[in-house]
């Protein structure tokens, strides 16, 4: 049996991702030079760095807590190596790492993997993945804690259908 508190939880989820999947958000299109995306007003981006500029490696924050990394890798060959070295950064500091398939990029007939860990003693999920174009490899990496995971992806999807590469 399923306590009243339980259930009063999973209420709020449930109303939680309507509320957020039905509504019409405001968004902004961030166009890059290989790909543009349609991001919530909400959302900053993180400031170019020394090594990469913002049309090869942008940092999308919904939050202070979820984000999305995008990656741009210039020959498509030369994905899958490089989306293996930038999978194993944000795991260094998280304890306890499971992973297990993810399906968040399927629409890009992409690869995909979940690690689910603690990180400051609260337990975190990233899931990362690439595709390729002709052209272009594409990476993508989402970060959030776990108890945000519906609320947080419902919001991404929106993002991830308006994603075109050019």
């Amino acid at each position: 049996m399923i306590s009243s508190s339980r259930r009063f939880l999973q209420f709020l989820t449930i109303m939680t991702i309507y509320i957020i999947s039905s509504m019409n958000l405001s968004a902004t299109d961030l166009i890059r030079k290989d790909y543009s995306i349609a991001i919530p007003d909400v959302c900053t981006i993180s400031p170019e760095d020394s090594i990469f500029n913002l049309d090869q490696f942008t940092t999308i924050n919904f939050s202070d807590t979820n984000h999305l990394t995008i990656s741009v890798v210039k020959d498509p060959s030369f994905t899958k190596e490089w989306y293996g070295l930038l999978k194993g950064q944000p795991i260094l500091k998280m304890e306890d790492v499971h992973e297990t398939s993810s399906n968040f990029l399927d629409d890009f007939n992409g690869k995909a993997t979940l690690q689910r860990g603690l990180f400051n003693g609260s337990q975190y999920c990233i899931e990362s993945g690439w595709f390729t174009t002709n052209s272009r490899g594409f990476i993508f990496i989402i970060s959030y804690p776990e108890n945000e995971k519906d609320s947080f992806k419902a919001l991404l999807k929106g993002s991830l259908n308006s994603f075109k590469a050019k």
